[in-house]
């Protein structure tokens, strides 16, 4: 889960979770080729002393690396950091709550180097649930993975997305000025505003637990007042989210390339 000279970099904020974060990677060492080149890393956004030394045991456990952030900066800075950490041109990023499932890194790596106009990528998710509660349906005959081309999509869900680096590089990265929400959001305005149109993958349906950070009063002791805050800056710079919606619906659709899964056998015991 440490390669050398890594193709794809794959990035995970993380914050008080030490039992999430060890999910997620158990779930990437699972399901994800070992074949492949790539890298990941994890940024740890200020956890208080106890988590951050079980992350540090988690992170040995699986044999990745990880930033330490000595105060707390927010999501937007911590993707940045891990972002830069490395020269992979390809980068994924996912959140700690989130478990992969198998053909998730084929597909959505494929979708990123097959499609030189997309913008960010992301995958769709089960959601609420998390591996000890939840076990996803049987797959049954599934050809192609169709990738969701809704009119008015200016940005993928944030939970987990990748992106090519050069357009990172060419939008100068996330804006780090938002603490939490509406930091993938700005990022998709502004890669659709450069011609970058943002998708997302109609399979696999990955894992998302969702909150988990902010049902945590020590992580975000005001989650109201940081959205307001996040919402007021995202309005000042594009109007509301509607009309940039608008805005994407009025480019219309276009045509993509799409992952398939035809030569794979899928058996459903259902």
């Amino acid at each position: 889960m440490n390669h050398q000279d890594p193709d794809v970099l794959i990035g995970i904020p993380t914050l008080n979770g030490p039992d999430r974060l060890r999910r997620c990677l158990k779930a990437i060492r699972i399901n994800t080729p070992r074949s492949a080149a790539f890298k990941v890393l994890v940024v740890d956004d200020c956890s208080t002393p106890e988590n951050l030394q079980r992350n540090k045991d988690v992170i040995h456990e699986f044999g990745v690396e990880m930033i330490t952030h000595l105060e707390r900066f927010g999501v937007a800075r911590g993707w940045n950091d891990l972002v830069r950490h490395t020269k992979a041109p390809w980068v994924i990023l996912m959140n700690d709550d989130v478990e992969v499932v198998p053909d998730w890194y084929e597909a959505l790596v494929f979708s990123l180097k097959l499609n030189p106009d997309a913008g960010m990528i992301g995958l769709t998710a089960y959601q609420g649930v998390n591996s000890s509660n939840f076990t996803p349906p049987p797959i049954r005959s599934y050809n192609e993975a169709k990738m969701q081309r809704g009119l008015g999509m200016f940005s993928s869900t944030g939970f987990l997305f990748g992106f090519d680096r050069k357009k990172f590089d060419a939008i100068d990265g996330f804006d780090d000025g938002y603490f939490l929400f509406y930091e993938e959001l700005d990022f998709g305005v502004r890669l659709m505003r450069r011609g970058w149109r943002s998708y997302m993958l109609s399979y696999p349906v990955i894992i998302h637990q969702g909150g988990a950070t902010t049902s945590d009063t020590r992580n975000v002791p005001d989650v109201k007042g940081v959205m307001e805050e996040s919402a007021a800056r995202f309005r000042s710079k594009y109007g509301s989210v509607r009309e940039v919606s608008n805005e994407a619906s009025r480019l219309g659709p276009v045509m993509v390339n799409e992952w398939n899964t035809m030569l794979k056998t899928w058996v459903d015991h259902g």
